[in-house]
């Protein structure tokens, strides 16, 4: 055994400790692996317990949603990832990471899609919002209800954090699907209701039109010569215009009733009735003599009474 000049010890003690040391170095680190594959087991068997109850709440979010769009037939599509560890450089946050799952795994073919991610390792939690469901939920509201769920990962309640945010995603979504079919509703029934008190009133309209045009024709009768061609006006007797005309000027020379041979007499002005009466049956019939007559009777002359 050979002997150490500076602190007197043995050689071969010396490598031994140090082969020893070696040893519990490889035992402590694999003790820690054996432990963090442990850790990482547990967690996996934790969150394979909850597989099929976050599928279940996947699949109650859809149906309790409607379409953003009309391309899809069901409403809002979610996905939830689990991981341990991914890689900073491929993925530098949650946000990326959200992103390209959720583009990779197009749930939505119109972008109605929610994507949650979840790094039990990294203690990570973000989401991606799709372009159809960004439009009416906003992302600030969004990141509130993560940040606030956080607090069930970091005691280990991965599923309770995860259902959290789920049920907080629902709860909003309804709430603003709720509140905007009601708008588009009222819309096109005022629009609806518009037309028709139109529709209402135009008929209303033309029932008055028509009826007035009605009673004037029936007032436009009450005069004989109203409306009659001048053909079916030759039996009427003839008379000659500026005769008639001469005796309506001298009746309404005089203003004044007079009595002749013990008679009451009415002479009627230029303002009266009968006097507009008269005017407009001159109007109406042809100035004829004798001859016209006599030709168009077939009884020959007839006497003629003149006024």
């Amino acid at each position: 055994m050979q002997m150490d000049s500076k602190r007197n010890t043995p050689i071969m003690a010396v490598s031994f400790r140090w082969q020893i040391l070696a040893q519990n170095r490889r035992i402590r680190a694999v003790r820690g692996l054996v432990f963090r594959n442990i850790g990482r087991l547990s967690i996996l068997w934790k969150l394979s317990r909850y597989t099929e109850k976050l599928d279940q709440i996947a699949s109650e979010f859809r149906k309790s949603t409607s379409c953003l769009c009309p391309s899809c037939n069901s409403g809002v599509a979610l996905g939830i990832f689990v991981g341990h560890n991914v890689s900073k450089e491929e993925y530098p946050s949650g946000k990326a990471l959200a992103e390209s799952l959720r583009m990779r795994w197009a749930l939505s073919p119109c972008g109605s899609d929610i994507v949650v991610v979840l790094l039990t390792h990294q203690n990570t939690s973000d989401f991606s919002l799709g372009p159809a469901v960004a439009k009416i939920f906003p992302e600030s509201t969004a990141s509130r209800i993560v940040s606030e769920c956080r607090g069930h990962f970091e005691y280990g309640w991965y599923y309770q954090g995860l259902e959290s945010i789920a049920n907080s995603f629902n709860d909003v979504l309804v709430r603003l699907q709720r509140n905007d079919k009601p708008v588009f509703k009222n819309l096109v029934l005022g629009i609806g209701l518009g037309f028709g008190v139109l529709f209402v009133l135009a008929l209303t309209a033309l029932l008055i039109v028509h009826r007035q045009n009605r009673k004037r024709k029936k007032s436009y009768c009450s005069d004989i010569y109203e409306g009659m061609s001048p053909a079916n006006n030759r039996r009427k007797p003839s008379f000659s215009q500026a005769e008639h005309l001469e005796k309506l000027k001298r009746l309404n020379a005089s203003e004044d009733e007079e009595e002749e041979g013990g008679q009451f007499v009415y002479k009627p002005r230029s303002s009266s009735v009968q006097f507009a009466r008269m005017n407009r049956q001159l109007s109406d019939v042809l100035e004829e003599t004798p001859e016209d007559y006599s030709s168009s009777s077939p009884r020959g002359n007839v006497p003629v009474t003149e006024l």
